[in-house]
């Protein structure tokens, strides 16, 4: 179930077993960002009413194993309105393990990670994807180092210390040496996790890419083997073997286009 309204998204995805409990819960919400933009009420109005729409299909409250807020821009809603929508989820249905969300680390404010904390969200995970300031500009998501420090700062403060960062090779402008540098920073940040993606190129299906991004500047394919393998080599203490750890990760082989 979801809603989309001129680039506003809001929806509930639940993977459901027969004996009526839930794997997953997710929740997707985002907004195309633009700092001169107000949030979208519908947001968190969108989110709230698919939420009583699912559990409305149950006699009794579902019990879930793991909650997910997801999207790209969960965390853009205000903070009293992710505890309001924590308080209906609560209400509606039975938690059991995991509450992760996604962040957005140029718009997550110290408000934000005290409604986290005070919500008892586990997990997190950041959309870094580039340190490099000419990647970052190529694929429009300009993104300060101090901003993303200051995230894991506030996420720490309040308790939260299972903390990933998306990074991602194979985008314009990009090299074996500023995805190193990217790694390198993302280990200096003592995160919990590190997930690597290959960029998708598919303009066909997404609109931002045929506009923003200058497929000259792409790396080819060999350009980005030699990338993985270096991110690989910097994260993992192996040679050889991380490149091989590299490959077998679902994750890691996975292709995922900008946001």
């Amino acid at each position: 179930m979801a809603e989309e309204l001129a680039g506003v998204r809001s929806g509930v995805v639940v993977s459901p077993h027969s004996d009526l409990s839930v794997d997953v819960l997710v929740l997707r919400i985002s907004q195309q960002h633009n700092s001169s933009r107000r949030i979208d009420p519908r947001l968190s109005d969108g989110a709230s009413e698919e939420i009583s729409l699912v559990a409305a299909q149950a006699p009794q409250a579902l019990p879930v194993s793991d909650v997910h807020f997801g999207g790209g821009t969960p965390t853009i809603i205000k903070p009293e309105d992710f505890l309001a929508l924590m308080d209906l989820l609560r209400r509606s249905f039975a938690f059991r393990k995991t509450i992760a969300v996604e962040i957005e680390p140029r718009t997550f404010t110290a408000e934000m990670a005290e409604a986290l904390g005070a919500a008892e969200v586990s997990h997190v995970s950041l959309g870094v994807q580039s340190f490099d300031p000419i990647v970052q500009k190529a694929t429009n998501r300009v993104q300060r180092k101090a901003q993303t420090t200051a995230a894991i700062e506030n996420l720490r403060r309040i308790g939260i210390s299972r903390i990933n960062f998306d990074l991602m090779y194979g985008l314009p402008h990009q090299t074996v040496q500023s995805c190193v540098q990217s790694a390198t920073a993302a280990v200096a940040m003592r995160r919990d996790r590190l997930a690597v993606f290959g960029y998708a190129h598919v303009p066909s299906y997404r609109k931002n890419q045929r506009i923003m991004i200058d497929e000259t500047a792409l790396p080819d394919i060999a350009a980005r083997a030699e990338q993985a393998v270096a991110v690989a080599e910097t994260y993992l203490p192996n040679g050889a073997g991380a490149v091989a750890v590299l490959a077998s990760l679902p994750l890691a082989a996975k292709s995922q286009p900008v946001l």
